[in-house]
């Protein structure tokens, strides 16, 4: 999220959108309060697990959200793993079609 505030402070809006389950190293609430202190206004959005792949939930969502574009923190796994279980950054990169702005 620093690296990218140079281009949320300049959004129109801002949405996060983060799994209803508290499984990330911070909340979406915390996520909130810390773009706030930066001069960026945003608002949550929290969606469910469900068997469907986590890229796909992302880019269903903000398009459900209105979004123009996506950013989004981007890392690979071991190869044997993406192989077997697919990867968060390939899917969005394979199937979003909006522009997208993956920060590593």
């Amino acid at each position: 999220m620093t690296a990218a505030l140079p281009i949320l402070t300049k959004a129109d809006s801002v949405v996060l959108l983060a799994p209803s389950e508290k499984e990330l190293p911070i909340s979406a609430e915390e996520a909130k309060i810390y773009l706030e202190t930066h001069g960026v206004t945003c608002s949550t959005q929290l969606f469910a697990r469900s068997s469907a792949p986590v890229g796909k939930i992302l880019i269903d969502n903000a398009k459900q959200v209105g979004a123009d574009s996506l950013l989004m923190g981007a890392y690979g796994q071991s190869r044997q793993r993406e192989l077997i279980m697919g990867g968060v950054t390939q899917y969005v990169v394979d199937h979003a079609d909006l522009p997208i702005l993956l920060m590593h």
